[in-house]
């Protein structure tokens, strides 16, 4: 059983999506500028929702859940303005160079983690340039370095 304040809102990040995000800081941090780092406004969900996914997830009905009424000192809900992060350090397509690094570890017979690695240096290679295409790689340098 738990219980579920109603009027509470929480974006969930995912690590992969936190990690991208920080090291696209990193290669692309502009001196002096600060950044609200977070996941994607579209995410942001009632509390009750997030609980209604894992119930049908998990095939119970709400028998398990207590409703109780939101706490004014806990349910602020602060949504936070991701546009300017979004705007400079342009993560578009970082998570096909994942991809596309993975799948390069698959292809060739490579255990998950090299598979895993070399999607995580072609993401971190696609982070540090901005746009969709505009940045290279060299595969053998990517290998010898896992």
């Amino acid at each position: 059983p738990y219980t579920v304040y109603k009027g509470h809102k929480r974006i969930i990040d995912y690590v992969e999506d936190s990690c991208r995000t920080f090291a696209n800081i990193v290669d692309n941090f502009i001196p002096g500028e600060v950044y609200n780092v977070g996941g994607r406004v579209e995410w942001e969900k009632d509390i009750k929702e997030y609980s209604d996914i894992v119930l049908r997830v998990i095939g119970r009905d709400d028998s398990l859940v207590e409703y109780k009424e939101a706490e004014a000192f806990t349910t602020i809900v602060k949504t936070v303005d991701f546009s300017k992060a979004i705007k400079d350090l342009d993560p578009t397509g970082c998570g096909d160079a994942y991809r596309a690094g993975l799948i390069y570890g698959i292809c060739n017979q490579m255990s998950w983690q090299q598979s895993g690695k070399i999607g995580s240096m072609m993401g971190s290679i696609k982070v540090a340039s901005h746009g969709t295409q505009n940045h290279t790689f060299n595969i053998k340098e990517i290998l010898e370095k896992i």
